[in-house]
Parts: C-alpha cells; sequence; structure tokens
C-alpha cells in the first residue's frame, strides 16, 4: 500500500465547493481562473514609458535571464557547429556516413553498374577524385593528357589537384566522351552527367545485393584512401593526395574500415 499524504485544506475546498450550489462553484472557479490570469498579466505587463522595460529601463530580472539564457544555447550550438563543420563531420551531406567497402566487392558492384557509371566510379577508386569532379572532366583536357596526367580544379574546395588516370581508364574515357565533358549529359551535351545518376544507380545495386553498409559514390574515395594509407602509414601523404585542408578530416577516410567494422560488427579486411 502506497501511504498518501493529503492536505487537510484541499479537502475541506472539495467538500465546501461539492456542497455549494453548482452554479455558485461555477461562478467562483471563473472568477478565480479570470483573477489569476489576470495576476500573470500583470507580472509580465511592459512599462508603457519604458516600451517593455522595468521602472527603471531595463527588462524584467525574469525576462533578461530568460533571454541570456537563450543567447548563450545560440552562441554554444553556434560554435558546436563549427566545430563539426572545421573536423568534416557535417560537410560533404552524405559523405562522412558512407561506409568503406573491400576494392574485390565494390569491384562486384561496380560490374552491375551501366557502363558510364561503372567508369565513373573506376576513375574517382583510382584518383580518389569526388565523384562531382570526375563528372566535371573535359574531354579536351583528357585527350592534351600526357601519360594520363592531368590538373583538375576541384568543384567543392576551388582548390587544383594534380592527378595520374591508368592508361587503360584513359582510353576506355575516350572512347565514350561527348563533345565536351567525358560523361555527356543525356539531354544536354553541354552538361555534363550529374551526381543523382551516379547515387541512384549504386543505390540500386546496394539494394539488389542487400548490403548492411552505406554504400555511395564517397565510398570510392575511401576506399583510395585506405589503401594509400596501408601502403606506408603515412597520413601527411593520404591529405595530399585528397586534398584535404585537415589532417583530422583525412583521419576518417585513412581508418573508414575501420569504422566501418565497428558500426556493423565486422572484421575489417
Amino acid at each position: 500500500m502506497w501511504a498518501l499524504r493529503v492536505n487537510a485544506s484541499v479537502v475541506g475546498s472539495y467538500f465546501a465547493n461539492a456542497a455549494a450550489p453548482r452554479g455558485r462553484v461555477a461562478g467562483r472557479a471563473s472568477a478565480e481562473r479570470r483573477s489569476g490570469r489576470a495576476v500573470e498579466r500583470s507580472d509580465i505587463r511592459p512599462s508603457a514609458q519604458t516600451g517593455g522595460a522595468g521602472d527603471d529601463g531595463q527588462a524584467p530580472p525574469r525576462r533578461a535571464q530568460a533571454n541570456g539564457e537563450h543567447s548563450q544555447k545560440l552562441t554554444a550550438k553556434s560554435d558546436s557547429q563549427s566545430e563539426l563543420t572545421e573536423t568534416g563531420l557535417t560537410t560533404g551531406g552524405d559523405n562522412t556516413r558512407t561506409d568503406y567497402i573491400h576494392r574485390q566487392e565494390l569491384q562486384h558492384l561496380l560490374a552491375a553498374l551501366t557502363a558510364p557509371n561503372r567508369l565513373a566510379m573506376e576513375l574517382s577508386l583510382a584518383t580518389g577524385l569526388r565523384i562531382g569532379d570526375v563528372l566535371n572532366m573535359r574531354t579536351q583536357a583528357l585527350v592534351g593528357a600526357s601519360d594520363g596526367r592531368l590538373t583538375i580544379r576541384e568543384l567543392k574546395t576551388g582548390k587544383n589537384r594534380r592527378i595520374r588516370v591508368p592508361s587503360e581508364l584513359q582510353r576506355r574515357a575516350l572512347g565514350m566522351a561527348g563533345r565536351v565533358y567525358i560523361f555527356e549529359g543525356r539531354t544536354d551535351y553541354r552538361k555534363h552527367r550529374t551526381r543523382q545518376a551516379v547515387y541512384k544507380d549504386i543505390k540500386r545495386i546496394a539494394r539488389m545485393f542487400r548490403l548492411r553498409c552505406n554504400i555511395a559514390p564517397h565510398t570510392a574515395r575511401k576506399v583510395f584512401a585506405v589503401e594509400q594509407y596501408k601502403r606506408d602509414g603515412n597520413l601527411a601523404r593520404v591529405q595530399r593526395l585528397l586534398n584535404h585542408s585537415s589532417e583530422a578530416i583525412t583521419m576518417l577516410y585513412a581508418m573508414a574500415d575501420e569504422l566501418t567494422a565497428r558500426r556493423i560488427g565486422k572484421a575489417p579486411h
């Protein structure tokens, strides 16, 4: 049994109201509610002379305290957002949430893509370029590339980056190249293929294979980073290859295999 402590005055008030005529009780309750609202409004009503401030021209204490707390929360949120952005945890949309997959498994997936999307992913896997930069490659630049080496300007950062396209991929790319872009748009040759087209194709294949991990075009960039880091353990070199501004961001890519394994409970290759 729970012991209930009841205030005697509350009980007395209850029975008094019960004994009184119903109309009188209702009228009394209504009057009390109106009185209570009037008191509440009088507590927060601004002064006519000060336009919302108190007699001393300052905001009421409770309102000032609330405004101060709200301002502190906004500042803390802004600082937190800036910190996450600097470490790359809020940038790139789906990029930081994209999982790693072993190269052999990724190649099985790529084999099921349409030919242009497969080649775009293979170029990203070979160079570490973002898929948007791969799709933005111009035909003339690749035609004039000696030994597959060319300079591209990253769409996201505006930085220049020197890459080398393997000869086999260069040959295949020139074989399907459009008049302006390697990956010509379906309806307008003056525009390149969209990232959404590649993304949807990869998601279609991921559903077909019933993958547990989150595979997207950015997966190829993470596979590139993991393999480069495992080659010599030189994080600064990987940072330079990916053209990252922060070593902390590069670490997320270089250890993408372990991070993915922890998330889905699978040992990395």
